[in-house]
């Protein structure tokens, strides 16, 4: 009884060693994970903004490690995609991210007359953590061909309403 419960002590450390030994670094495909930056809402906002309501909101880094925020926005106008600009960077929080139908005709160079009640913004984020690492507001994805990772860090779970996020969000002009 007492050499099987030798055997089955060398047995385990034996297979321990080999496991332990065998890892080969070289094909592990996935990512280092780090400490990410997030930014999100202070509260849940309503996304919507119309001639007499301001869309409102005000983001913080709950993280603490967000060097610098910048938020790009794309608008769809009249059924055509428009180019997306940046909206507001900033290295300080909280910052303010509400607007006015006037503020996004000026950032675009038209009228707010000019909107309808089916354009709408989609709001993308960066943000760039003290350590140097860049997260987006793009999902991750692996290309097989290449055996590369595409840099995308934003996975639906972190588009959870829970979350308040504001790396990726959409408002909608309503009449």
């Amino acid at each position: 009884m007492k050499n099987n419960k030798i055997i089955n002590i060398l047995f385990i450390a034996v297979i321990s060693i080999t496991l332990i030994g065998c890892q080969d670094d070289d094909k592990n495909v996935l990512p280092d994970f780090e400490r990410g930056g997030f930014v999100q809402f202070v509260e849940n906002p309503i996304l919507e903004v119309n001639s007499t309501t301001p869309f409102q909101g005000t983001v913080f880094d709950p993280q603490g490690n967000a060097a610098q925020y910048e938020l790009s926005v794309s608008a769809r106008i009249g059924n055509v995609q428009q180019d997306t600009l940046v909206f507001k960077t900033t290295n300080t929080f909280p910052l303010d991210v509400s607007f006015t139908l006037d503020d996004m005709a000026n950032l675009y160079g038209i009228s707010a007359e000019d909107f309808g009640g089916t354009d709408r913004f989609q709001f993308l984020a960066t943000v760039t953590t003290d350590e140097g690492l860049v997260f987006d507001s793009n999902p991750p994805g692996f290309d097989q061909e290449t055996g590369e990772w595409n840099g995308g860090t934003y996975t639906p779970p972190l588009a959870a309403p829970g979350l308040r996020s504001a790396m990726k969000y959409l408002v909608n002009i309503v009449e």
